[in-house]
């Protein structure tokens, strides 16, 4: 993916631009112009495909897709999948599998998925999205599909942004939670657990459990947690000890040392 004119970060994000001499000239990829700037995203709203994978309700399949060298928007518009090198955008998304959907661009990959992951838990019935990310001639189709509740209530999570771990409560979408939470901190949000069907006294119980490991608010601190997970035999066995039997418990795209 760092071959031709441009390079890219770990997030499929361009960053510089080879020059004929070999040196770089750093980029920035919002010159490119694709995104309107009163539409664009929030830096700590962007997601990577691994943040993706560690959705709840998310799935990701990767192909090969089309291939273009990315550049500013041409004042005329361009039929699809017609740009000239040099002219093309970095990403785009489309809407019920590119088939009669709705159509976006975008200056960054993590711009794109980062739309997506807000947008489908509100609109699963376009799912899946196709990402297309031209710079790596990739093809990402985000499938969602929010799991029902057994019993009609609501889930407790726990989510962590590599510092703390939040145990909260929502009635709706833990996704929709998570881009909520994410909105001001620098740190990418994941999930680690969903516990399904349970109530507001479930979390109220691990906050009481957990109670000499709060930080502030319904955060508490990381490490000590996980040291108890560890020791217990991983995130399941340690909130089956506290809980019970009852509730669904469902473990996300996190170990338990906290590593994706």
């Amino acid at each position: 993916m760092n071959e031709g004119p441009y390079l890219v970060n770990d997030a499929g994000d361009v960053w510089a631009r080879r020059l004929p001499d070999g040196t770089e000239a750093s980029v920035d990829p919002d010159s490119f112009g694709w995104r309107p700037k009163k539409s664009r995203v929030k830096a700590e709203q962007r997601r990577t495909l691994d943040d993706v994978r560690g959705l709840p309700g998310f799935r990701v399949d990767v192909e090969d897709g089309p291939s273009f060298i990315p550049g500013k928007r041409p004042s005329r518009s361009v039929p699809w999948l017609e740009w000239k090198p040099g002219t093309a955008p970095p990403a785009a998304v489309q809407s019920r599998n590119g088939v009669d959907g709705t159509l976006s661009y975008f200056d960054r990959l993590s711009d794109a998925l980062g739309r997506v992951t807000k947008r489908l838990p509100g609109r699963p019935d376009r799912s899946p999205f196709l990402v297309n990310d031209f710079v790596g001639a990739r093809a990402i189709r985000v499938h969602y599909e929010e799991r029902l509740q057994p019993d009609g209530s609501g889930r407790v999570y726990l989510v962590t942004d590599g510092d703390g771990i939040k145990i909260g409560y929502t009635s709706s979408s833990v996704t929709a939670r998570i881009a909520g939470l994410q909105t001001g901190n620098p740190r990418s949000i994941r999930a680690v657990v969903t516990v399904h069907g349970a109530s507001v006294s479930v979390e109220e119980h691990l906050h009481k459990e957990f109670a000499k490991f709060r930080g502030s608010g319904e955060w508490f601190d990381w490490q000590p947690l996980v040291g108890l997970a560890l020791a217990e035999g991983g995130w399941e066995l340690l909130l089956r000890s506290v809980i019970g039997e009852g509730p669904d418990i469902e473990i996300h795209d996190v170990d338990v040392d906290g590593t994706a």
